[in-house]
């Protein structure tokens, strides 16, 4: 059983309060959402300005305390204690500090943490200010002691205007949550203690955001993927082995009617259906614990459909490298090779089964595979056609990423031809994939990379307006013709070359040219711009962006992808 503590969400707006199940039924109310939220604290919204003193600690985060005039003066005692601190000490306009109010102070509260955000207004500030001001915040209350902390957060009006700050109560919510994300192994050792708060409250001046998709909700349901993401991404190569994330994947969605899940398992038909795939999997199929599985999962909203998304996600739950063994001590985080597939299960849980939109639906897939090393491994100059019918010659048994996606990215083309749906659709490759990805763009950001029709209906550009604006920066790349050449086949024998045998991050164009080597196995390069039927792709490489090892995964790239297909499903 997975340690999945149940919780509740309540906004409190004064001055009365009706329990109700719909967020467009009501305008000022006391809202219980469903149990399974993930979240193992109690988390509460509020809009009114009671007493503090049921919470052991206050955090404002703001760029220079509360600035909130209806607020003040009952805050004043707030900006003077950060005004005194800032006085003697350059550096707390930096970092979090934690800072004692006066006995017998309005707020009923003794202990603040101010968690500054830092200049807004330079040419390189961004969302993450807030997001970040809030995660340290909490996480510096927590160290101090808090159990109950109440965080404020400070968005002055003209940054409300401004695009890049135009969710930053969201994002600062998020921050404060991922603080206290607990990993799946410590929730099922200690169950119900494996808290760090016992719960947090934030405050929500502007009830005018209750009519319609709000804060509170898409905070819960986004944190709630997030959990399943890192659940999945950042638990070690036993515990996320892959028929164990299958059974995760069955207790998550356990009653969740809108969402089909499909299993496949069998041998026989992973090497027929996806051929690829199934040659990584040969050296793991042998041990029970380690045999792979691919989950489709469909979620079909009420409504007319007019937007059809299609995830495909890299899951190798441990990455040996195979016959190609990562030597000289560079396997160590190899199990962390999972978290495209994690995001696309985190999708499912957090934007879908909780936010239910409508006119939409979403196919995914995860593709949970161990590349593992023995005498049935694959090798290198092996010749596997793949679903599509494109022979590909193998260079390196440690690209096993992209073969694992490829022949699902050809099974989600088949579908998109199969129903006429190409004209509202787009597929996804997400994968922590190369090297030359956290090379090229660093360790904050994720590769964006779209064939000719996605490049023309601006999908990465979108990915990268809105990703900036939820705290989940990406940038943008480009496929070009020098990386479909350098995958053509080199002899008669094959159509396609699987890889060289560098790594990506030695490789010229290492991040670029899998893009390209998928569209050519799967088949889609007989869909670009030049096709009668042109399928919009966009691969996104999140081998920078999923998170430091050691450390916690960051769920990405989850809330730029919610920005971009399920908020305009909810207005």
């Amino acid at each position: 059983m997975l340690a999945l503590a149940k919780s509740c969400l309540r906004v409190r707006l004064t001055p009365f309060s009706t329990h109700f199940s719909s967020l467009a039924t009501c305008t000022m109310a006391s809202l219980r959402l469903e149990p399974g939220s993930f979240l193992s604290t109690k988390t509460e919204f509020i809009a009114d300005g009671r007493n503090l003193s049921e919470y052991d600690a206050l955090i404002v985060v703001g760029e220079k305390g509360v600035g909130d005039q209806r607020a003040l003066p009952r805050f004043q005692s707030v900006n003077t204690a950060i005004r005194n601190i800032t006085e003697v000490d350059s550096a707390a306009d930096k970092c979090p500090v934690v800072i004692r109010l006066p006995d017998g102070n309005d707020l009923g509260v003794k202990r603040l943490v101010y968690a500054p955000t830092g200049p807004l207004n330079r040419d390189y500030d961004d969302a993450r200010r807030y997001e970040e001001a809030a995660f340290e915040g909490v996480k510096r209350a927590i160290a101090a002691g808090a159990r109950n902390p109440f965080v404020y957060i400070d968005v002055d009006e003209k940054l409300n205007s401004c695009p890049v700050y135009g969710q930053a109560e969201l994002v600062s919510v998020l921050g404060a949550m991922r603080a206290l994300y607990v990993p799946l192994e410590i929730r099922e050792t200690e169950g119900k203690k494996a808290t760090k708060a016992d719960r947090i409250a934030f405050h929500m001046g502007n009830t005018n955001r209750m009519a319609g998709p709000n804060v509170e909700k898409l905070a819960h349901a986004l944190e709630a993927g997030r959990i399943v993401t890192r659940d999945i991404g950042g638990s070690d190569p036993e515990r996320m082995a892959s028929p164990r994330v299958a059974e995760y994947v069955k207790e998550t969605f356990s009653g969740v009617k809108e969402i089909k899940i499909e299993y496949i398992t069998d041998q026989k038909k992973l090497d027929k259906e996806f051929p690829l795939l199934g040659a990584v999997n040969r050296a793991a199929s042998v041990i029970d614990r380690h045999h792979a599985n691919v989950m489709i999962l469909e979620y079909v909203g009420e409504g007319e459909i007019t937007e059809n998304v299609f995830l495909v996600g890299k899951g190798i739950t441990y990455d040996t490298g195979g016959a190609d063994v990562k030597a000289g001590g560079v396997m160590a985080g190899m199990h962390r090779d999972k978290c495209g597939a994690a995001a696309v299960a985190g999708f499912f849980q957090g934007t879908l089964s909780i936010l239910k939109p409508k006119g939409i639906r979403v196919v995914g897939s995860m593709s949970m595979v161990r590349n593992s090393i023995g005498e049935n491994c694959y090798v290198a100059d092996e010749i596997i056609t793949s679903r599509a019918g494109v022979r590909v010659r193998v260079g390196n048994t440690d690209a096993e990423g992209r073969m694992v996606m490829a022949d699902l990215l050809c099974y989600m083309k088949e579908r998109i031809i199969k129903e006429n749906i190409h004209k509202n659709s787009q597929i996804y490759t997400i994968a922590t994939l190369t090297g030359h990805a956290v090379l090229a763009m660093g360790p904050q950001y994720s590769a964006v990379l779209d064939n000719g029709p996605a490049r023309l209906a601006g999908a990465s550009r979108t990915l990268f307006d809105l990703g900036g604006r939820i705290a989940e920066p990406v940038e943008l790349s480009s496929i070009r013709r020098e990386d479909y050449e350098f995958h053509k086949g080199k002899s008669e024998y094959e159509d396609v070359l699987q890889c060289n045998n560098l790594p990506s991050s030695r490789t010229p164009r290492g991040h670029q040219s899998p893009a390209a080597f998928m569209i050519l196995a799967a088949g889609l390069d007989k869909h670009g711009i030049d096709s009668q039927a042109p399928i919009p792709y966009t691969h996104i490489d999140i081998a920078g962006s999923s998170g430091p090892f050691p450390g916690v995964p960051t769920g990405t790239p989850l809330l730029a992808l919610a920005m971009r297909h399920i908020l305009p499903h909810l207005f």
